[in-house]
Formats: C-alpha cells, structure tokens, sequence
C-alpha cells in the first residue's frame, strides 16, 4: 500500500531541528495548501532552550511549544499539539489521533490518508538523554534523545514507508522496529480527514 506522488523535502541544511514542522509541510503540499517554509517556523510557538540558573536546567515544555529554535541544530524538538495548531492555521480539521496503536494508523494510510508520527532518528533505539524544569509550571521535562517527525505514506507486512526529512526522500524502515519507536514516544499522530 502507497500513496504516490507525495512530496518530500529536507530539513536540512536551513531547519537542523525542524522536523516536525517540514514535515507539516510536506503534508500540507501533499493536500496543494500553498505555504511557504520560513513562514511556517516563524508561525510555530517556541519556547526557551535549554538554560542552567543555580544547577537548574530550564527549558520549554515540547507539549507546549518547541524547545528552542529549529532552525538551531541546540534545538530540541516539539510535539503533536502545537504542530496541530500551526497545521489548523493553514488548514482546518486536523485530527489528533495521539494513542492509537500503529495497526490503527496504518489502518488510515490504507485508505490513502498520508500520517504525521514521531518516532526516532533513522528509527534508532533510544531512551531519555535529558531532563529538565519547564519554568512556568515546574513541570518535570524528560527528554527522549534522536526525536523525530516523519509522514507514513505506505506499508507492506514488513515495512513502514515514510516521507523523511531527515534524509529528503522516501524511506523504507522495519515495521517491528518503527512500532517500537512510535511507542517510545507516545504514539504521537496527527492526520487530515479524507
């Protein structure tokens, strides 16, 4: 199963960080939305870096906000919520469909629905390389390292195809491997109704 024709462009080398917003992007052309990139990463909220004040590491709240800037390869990274918001100001109706399994997502993919998911880098394992304290609400920040954000645009019973910005082009990655992953990181996903 594939959805053809779908758009791919690389993060790199303007958004080292900014995975999670090309790939909106990508998905955003993929629906012929005209957007421009530069103007998308303005758009995004983001918050504070990573700070240290008397033995405290500070940062944003990726539920939040982006850690940082994307555009800084110090840049952390974001999750679905505020990507939903940006997507929303381009395009109305994008679904959060964060805990459903990726049987589930695939499930929509079979019915040509292109999937923004957060997995890792390359699909590497990985686990939390930082912690830190979001200021405002003193809420415990643990960060899971090699954060990534990618487009599912197909599958077989071996293989999970994405639109990659890590790499600028389609990929193929082990479906065990990429269920993996998904769940590591929350089974994060966000999607356009058909």
């Amino acid at each position: 199963i594939m959805i053809d024709n779908f758009p791919t462009f690389s993060q790199y080398p303007k958004y080292p960080n900014g995975c999670e917003t090309v790939a909106l992007y990508n998905l955003l052309r993929f629906y012929k939305v005209s957007v421009n990139i530069d103007e998308m990463m303005n758009r995004l909220v983001k918050g504070e870096g990573l700070i240290l004040e008397n033995g405290v590491f500070y940062g944003g709240d990726p539920e939040i906000e982006f850690v940082g800037d994307p555009r800084d390869l110090h840049g952390y990274g974001v999750f679905q919520k505020p990507i939903l918001s940006l997507a929303n100001h381009y395009k109305k109706g994008m679904i959060d469909y964060t805990g459903h399994s990726l049987d589930e997502v695939l499930t929509l993919v079979k019915q040509q629905i292109p999937v923004q998911v957060w997995v890792s880098i390359g699909l590497k394992d990985t686990g939390v390389c930082a912690t830190w304290t979001h200021r405002e609400t003193s809420k415990q920040i643990k960060w899971i390292c090699n954060l990534h954000s990618v487009i599912i645009i197909g599958y077989n019973r071996q293989s999970v195809f994405v639109s990659d910005s890590y790499t600028g082009k389609i990929e193929s990655y082990d479906r065990k491997q990429f269920e993996k992953m998904y769940r590591l990181f929350g089974q994060r996903a966000l999607y356009y109704p058909k």
